[in-house]
């Protein structure tokens, strides 16, 4: 009886399945007809890109992906192909600097996923030209500048949404994302090359990697401009002076991380989580400088040690001093205990113990 009750139920999860596939397949096409729209995108823009001179596009989101969907919207980013970025100078050798603008990566100060781009060549187009800004006798692109320039450059009226251009075409919202192309991986991202992965398959691993990367639209906040909890009048108001009152909140004002105790979101975490679970505290409240120094540890452990060396140093002069008064005093055992556990994942067992 057991066994055709089994049966009679996987028959109707089967007639269950069959019907949402069909009911897919008439919304957003059959299996065939999607990878025929993802190839006719690839071929359509191969042949732009190769006609049309000073820029490539490629188009990504659901529609790179062969969906055509009402709600979707037409997300396109667009580079300089006479403009590389490089990781390091001696990669200039690839490149014909009379026909190419180089930028050279500067991430010594930048957290994870950010960067400064040097621009190593006088000649440069007008837009990047009136976006870069002098700072130790160097010019850097602005993002913010670079952003705002190539949004009022577009034919039609386009709105600043985030790194992007949005708009309408008719019945389409559109965002363009202004960027800058890379043949090289990150280094940073080295790692991820050696991981095991189930997903994507090798092969396209290794595509992924031959692309490189792109950048786009480069903000970084930093102090002074970043003031915590406890306002600092004088810092903030040179920061911020003459802003509107979203502009001051999104630039200047950070707020403590929250972390639900009942969720694992890294492994190093979990024993402080745990103790404040003890205290029957529903959050581990970490102040985010002290977040930010223990993130830039644990994303570099295997990649550079310098670096982590760099920001365990900050880390512990933040710990030790906080001169500049950001640390909530009731967070300060919070903050002590971090630092014990990113000097223990360094491998310093007994500052750790100290900590």
């Amino acid at each position: 009886m057991d066994s055709i009750r089994t049966s009679e139920i996987i028959t109707a999860i089967q007639d269950i399945s069959e019907s949402v596939f069909v009911g897919l397949c008439c919304k957003v096409g059959t299996s065939q007809l999607v990878a025929m729209r993802r190839d006719v995108v690839d071929i359509s823009e191969m042949m732009e890109n190769q006609i049309i001179s000073g820029e490539c596009s490629m188009l990504s989101g659901s529609r790179r992906e062969g969906f055509r969907l009402k709600e979707s919207d037409m997300d396109i980013m667009i580079w300089p192909n006479n403009h590389r970025v490089i990781w390091e100078l001696s990669q200039s050798q690839y490149y014909n600097t009379n026909r190419q603008t180089l930028i050279l990566c500067d991430c010594s100060d930048s957290p994870p996923g950010f960067t400064l781009l040097y621009l190593l060549s006088p000649r440069t187009n007008i837009y990047i030209h009136r976006a870069c800004v002098r700072m130790n006798n160097r010019h850097y692109v602005s993002s913010s500048k670079y952003r705002q320039i190539m949004c009022s450059a577009f034919p039609i009226n386009a709105s600043q949404h985030g790194p992007c251009a949005s708009g309408m075409f008719g019945t389409t919202k559109y965002d363009y994302a202004n960027c800058f192309v890379s043949d090289f991986w990150p280094p940073s991202a080295s790692s991820w090359i050696d991981r095991c992965h189930s997903w994507p398959q090798p092969h396209i691993v290794d595509d992924i990697i031959k692309n490189g990367c792109h950048f786009k639209i480069k903000d970084k906040l930093t102090q002074p401009y970043v003031i915590c909890r406890n306002l600092d009048v004088e810092m903030y108001t040179e920061a911020v002076v003459g802003q509107s009152w979203s502009t001051k909140i999104r630039q200047a004002v950070a707020w403590d991380i929250n972390l639900f105790n009942k969720i694992h979101y890294i492994s190093e975490l979990i024993p402080e989580q745990w103790s404040s679970l003890q205290m029957k505290l529903q959050f581990l409240a970490i102040p985010p400088f002290i977040l930010l120094y223990m993130l830039e540890i644990l994303c570099y452990r295997s990649v550079d040690t310098m670096r982590i060396q760099t920001a365990l140093d900050d880390l512990q002069t933040l710990v030790h001093y906080d001169h500049s008064h950001i640390l909530d005093t009731r967070l300060r055992d919070t903050s002590w205990q971090i630092l014990g556990i990113c000097q223990q994942v360094t491998g310093n067992l007994q500052a750790a113990l100290y900590s």
